[in-house]
């Protein structure tokens, strides 16, 4: 006869019932964190742990509801009834069954629990859903964080950088744990919440950012901050409701020139007037043959807010957040862009220049030459100019490549732009400045707490 653990003895655990000014219970800093894949209805799911495993609630999980010999296990929805999970040894012999609301978990007897490749900590359970078989990671918030930070920053950034990051990764779980609420679980292991790698993702340095910074969370008004951050601000982070519609008091923009000269901080991309139709036509924009773009507001930052495109039949207006989307947003890496002969050069004129005199140059969208002293012209790679913000140098190999039917894209950082920068944080981390300074810097206004201990 199966061996059947009711729901009814068990106890859900505190997640969900956090009141508001997250006062914590002795178990509020356990959370549930979706990972990997949803699996199939028929799919069976291995699990492995080198000493076994047992099985707890996780609501008390001092208690052992039973212990499993085995290594290796097999859970997969129960073919008598979908609320349920049936657990198997690898020999397939049938263990217990178990509800599938992810009210029970399975811990490790030693180590970690090892499933698809991937190793975690803390323990695993499962939820049943209309789409299959999710993943959760019942995990404490500090294990968590051991998995979060060096998929978010490079671990070998300077100390003061990884405990920066480590702090704002905390405070953004404190203050996202409801974000998934609906589904069952706290947070997801993708950049939706924060990336997470589990065990096998972490490294000695960011570990050690985790602990020098136990429990620190940035708080506003006594609650944790939204905390949310991005690879670059190309020199002038955003104000939030310029992206996300609502304003938040410590989310302003603040200028950034920690994020003038790290990856990504300029960059460029060619796009063709076929390209942006097509995707303006899978978006339901069919406005005929791409004739021009024009950018029609930009906010304090430099970012684009409203831009036209002019299309031979119709003409539309896009944010400039909904144009980087529909670009995709790993090429197109941001909304502080130009476009055409605005990205080579964004106002004042261009000046060519030697060791004795200026000239001034003139500029097309198809580049750059200078004609010798035999009257032949040649075109060049780059060019040295002096302009409104001082001396740049300007690669134009990819103007030279730009046709009439093509838009020549520049831009400036990655990501959203608003709180930190990370290579911004980087950059003032080796400046000298403390993580406690460099979280100032991008949140406005916030205090830094010890949350927990």
């Amino acid at each position: 006869m199966r061996r059947f653990i009711s729901a009814v003895l068990l106890v859900i655990g505190l997640l969900f019932a956090m009141p508001d000014s997250y006062a914590l219970a002795k178990d509020a800093d356990f959370i549930d964190v979706r990972v990997g894949k949803t699996y199939a209805i028929l799919d069976r799911v291995l699990l492995s742990s080198r000493g076994g495993f047992s099985l707890v609630n996780k609501g008390d999980k001092e208690s052992k509801l039973m212990n499993i010999d085995s290594n290796r296990i097999y859970v997969s929805i129960s073919f008598t009834d979908s609320r349920s999970l049936d657990i198997f040894d690898a020999s397939n012999n049938y263990i217990t069954t178990i509800p599938a609301d992810g009210s029970l978990v399975l811990g490790p007897e030693e180590g970690s629990i090892s499933t698809a490749g991937i190793s975690y900590r803390g323990y695993i359970g499962f939820i049943s859903g209309t789409s299959g078989l999710i993943l959760i990671n019942h995990v404490d918030v500090e294990s968590y964080l051991y998995g979060v930070v060096p998929k978010e920053i490079p671990p070998l950034s300077s100390e003061e950088a990884l405990k920066a990051q480590a702090v704002a990764a905390r405070s953004f779980v404190y203050n996202s744990l409801k974000k998934h609420a609906a589904e069952g679980y706290n947070l997801c292991d993708t950049t939706h919440c924060q990336a997470y790698g589990g065990l096998d993702g972490e490294h000695p340095n960011t570990n050690m950012a985790v602990d020098d910074t136990f429990g620190l969370v940035a708080t506003y008004n006594g609650l944790p901050a939204n905390t949310v951050y991005h690879s670059s601000s190309g020199g002038h982070t955003e104000n939030s409701e310029k992206v996300w519609a609502t304003a938040i008091p410590y989310l302003r923009a603040v200028n950034d020139p920690f994020s003038t000269n790290g990856p990504n901080s300029s960059w460029s991309v060619v796009l063709a007037a076929h390209e942006i139709e097509d995707k303006l036509k899978a978006e339901g924009y069919d406005i005929g043959r791409v004739e021009g773009i024009s950018i029609k507001e930009r906010s304090e930052s430099g970012r684009v807010t409203l831009m036209e495109i002019i299309g031979s039949r119709d003409s539309v207006e896009l944010t400039g957040a909904q144009f980087r989307t529909l670009m995709g947003a790993i090429t197109f890496k941001s909304t502080l862009f130009y476009i055409g002969d605005e990205a080579v050069y964004n106002s004042g004129v261009l000046y060519a220049t030697d060791s004795r005199r200026k000239s001034e140059l003139e500029v097309t969208r198809r580049g750059f030459s200078v004609i010798g002293k035999n009257g032949e012209t040649t075109n060049i790679s780059a060019i040295t100019a002096i302009g409104v913000s001082g001396i740049k140098t300007f690669g134009i190999k990819n103007v030279e490549t730009v046709m009439d039917d093509e838009y020549l894209i520049t831009g400036k950082g990655f990501g959203h732009g608003v709180g930190m920068s990370q290579y911004g944080a980087i950059e003032m981390a080796k400046q000298g400045y403390t993580f406690e300074e460099i979280l100032k810097h991008y949140y406005r206004n916030i205090e830094l707490t010890i949350f927990y201990r």
